[in-house]
């Protein structure tokens, strides 16, 4: 009966006529290998060699790989892919512009080039440390650990003379031996558990201490990645980092609009942007709480309107006239007029700037004209922290400030804060000192036209 323990439990060979894999020095040398990271990895390649062998066949997003490579020529393959190519362009563009699509565009590439993961690499040869900005079939454990500790032991990453020059395309075997992968921590703890082997690199932009990368890594099962792969990649690779160039000249544009948009939602007026057909393409807080109120603006199907005594009209009705302004003249009666509102409130003040349009023919979406409402009876409201910063008031003398700055007399100011009219005097008199005004009106003039006054 044959002896149990001489045959491999995971593919049933029998040991006793394997032929012996190790000779040389490691087969002489009597150290047990059973200990040691290089015999851990030699028995995955075994058990490689054996499904290859067997010629077994695993399936690889819209292809089918086996341990053999390919499962037909170079001319087939790029037949096959070239049905995808515009797809792939595409989705990397769309990836760049919504970092939310960069999973299915990265598991497109990965299928296209038979690899098990996929990921967008930004490795610093400085500090020697990296991270997989974007990635698929990597779990976020792992993703955590290159970051934090493995990124600066991947043997690949070592190699700046060749990683460190845009646009080259580099299979894994080309850069480092196999066995000096074999022997890395980086293999043991990080490609190992998830099943990693092979890998192909291509350089998609490089700074002088840093590179971004696209990464394709394969299991040992499937084999090395080959000349096709390479090839295939090379070709991809400009439009890739034309893709990334375009979004994050997106990203930055997007970045500048919001940061506008919440510069204008910290204006104590209002500013609304309309396109040529009237529709509010923009609104600012102050205006967003405008429109919400009981005041003459309103929104009629999209599009901003006013309740007049004569009626409601449409502000697009205002439009053609601006237009045949120009952008330099801001005194026309439609570009600057009030608004009068219901009661015994004080109009509304409004400006219509048209918006200067350098190209032939304005889009529907695009702005063409700003308007700006100030509303008299809105105070604006100061913090008495800025002023105290700001000028350096006491506690009390930024009390008193903020509320002369709304306007108020020195009467009105004494009955809020509960102070004699004397007292709140003494106080003026420190804060036309700590200012460099002299007048109640000159006070408040500067403290409205000043930072304290915007909600932020």
């Amino acid at each position: 009966m044959t002896n149990e323990l001489t045959i491999d439990r995971r593919s049933g060979v029998d040991r006793r006529v394997r032929q012996d894999r190790y000779s040389g020095p490691e087969r002489r040398s009597g150290h047990d290998r059973r200990h040691t990271g290089m015999a851990v990895a030699a028995n995955a390649l075994r058990r490689h060699d054996t499904a290859a062998a067997a010629a077994t066949t695993k399936p690889i997003g819209n292809f089918r790989a086996t341990g053999l490579g390919h499962p037909f020529g170079t001319t087939e393959l790029l037949e096959r892919v070239g049905g995808t190519l515009t797809d792939l362009v595409a989705s990397f563009y769309e990836a760049s512009m919504d970092n939310r699509l960069w999973p299915d565009t990265l598991t497109k590439l990965r299928a296209a080039v038979h690899a098990d993961a996929c990921a967008i690499v930004n490795h610093d040869f400085v500090t020697g440390r990296g991270q997989l900005e974007h990635s698929v079939n990597i779990q976020s454990i792992y993703v955590t650990a290159y970051a934090d500790y493995y990124g600066a032991y991947n043997p690949w990453m070592h190699n700046r003379e060749t990683l460190g020059e845009q646009g080259q395309v580099r299979i894994g075997q080309d850069l480092v031996a196999d066995n000096e992968v074999i022997e890395s921590d980086f293999y043991r703890f990080w490609l190992r558990p998830q099943q990693l082997f092979h890998h192909m690199f291509g350089v998609i932009e490089t700074a002088p201490d840093s590179a971004l990368l696209i990464v394709f890594s394969r299991a040992s099962e499937i084999g090395a990645f080959r000349p096709e792969d390479a090839d295939l990649l090379r070709r991809l690779l400009p439009t890739l980092q034309r893709g990334i160039h375009a979004g994050r000249a997106y990203q930055h544009t997007r970045h500048v609009q919001r940061t506008a948009l919440d510069t204008l939602d910290a204006m104590p007026i209002a500013v609304m942007m309309m396109n040529n057909g009237g529709g509010m393409l923009s609104a600012n807080r102050s205006a967003r709480e405008l429109l919400d109120g009981s005041d003459p603006f309103f929104l009629q199907g999209g599009l901003l309107s006013l309740k007049l005594p004569t009626g409601a009209i449409r502000l697009r009705d205002y439009l053609e006239s601006v237009a045949q302004v120009k952008p330099y003249d801001r005194t026309g009666d439609l570009l600057a007029l009030p608004v009068p509102r219901p009661g015994s409130s004080r109009p509304l003040t409004m400006i219509i700037a048209p918006v200067k349009d350098l190209s032939i023919e304005r889009r529907q979406d695009e702005p063409a004209a700003v308007i700006f409402v100030a509303d008299p009876e809105r105070p604006v409201e100061m913090d008495p922290k800025r002023l105290i910063r700001l000028y350096g008031l006491s506690r009390a003398e930024a009390r008193v400030a903020a509320l002369l700055g709304q306007g108020m007399r020195l009467e009105e100011v004494g009955q809020a804060l509960g102070l004699t009219y004397e007292t709140v005097r003494k106080h003026l008199k420190q804060i036309f000192a700590k200012t460099a005004t002299d007048r109640q009106a000159e006070l408040v003039r500067t403290l409205s036209l000043g930072p304290a006054g915007l909600r932020i």
